[in-house]
């Protein structure tokens, strides 16, 4: 007696969302931040005059095309990272001080609390070492 069971369909491979961008477009969009993340990386571990961008890009996992397809100069990509964990959070900074409410010792113990916790104790704390080697 032949077997009664049919085979079950062959299994289809499950496919990602129809809204979600491939995976190439995800790290396209990704790849400034990259960027600016292992140029902060190489340029407190080694300073901005030693860090060449080949290493920049290399540490990203990009070509060093690539990072002048997002960054004209090393100058540029140093005031992009500068402007990304340092004064982007001026605004942020500022709307919160606009609603303070404590004494003046209060806003001074604040202001230096948030910025220890936001700067001071991350890796964008290094830029300041930076700045008196730029000119």
């Amino acid at each position: 007696m032949p077997n009664s069971r049919a085979a079950p369909p062959p299994r289809q491979p499950e496919r990602p969302e129809a809204d979600a961008p491939p995976r190439r477009a995800r790290r396209k969009e990704a790849r400034p931040g990259e960027l600016l993340d292992a140029a902060l990386s190489l340029f407190v571990e080694k300073g901005f005059a030693a860090t060449r961008v080949e290493e920049v890009a290399a540490r990203a996992g990009v070509s060093k095309g690539t990072l002048f397809l997002y960054f004209s100069s090393k100058e540029e990509l140093f005031k992009a990272l500068v402007r990304h964990t340092i004064s982007g959070r001026f605004t942020e900074w500022n709307e919160e001080l606009k609603h303070f409410s404590g004494s003046s010792a209060e806003l001074v113990r604040y202001c230096m609390h948030s910025w220890w916790e936001r700067i001071g104790m991350t890796k964008a704390a290094g830029i300041s070492k930076l700045v008196r080697h730029l000119s």
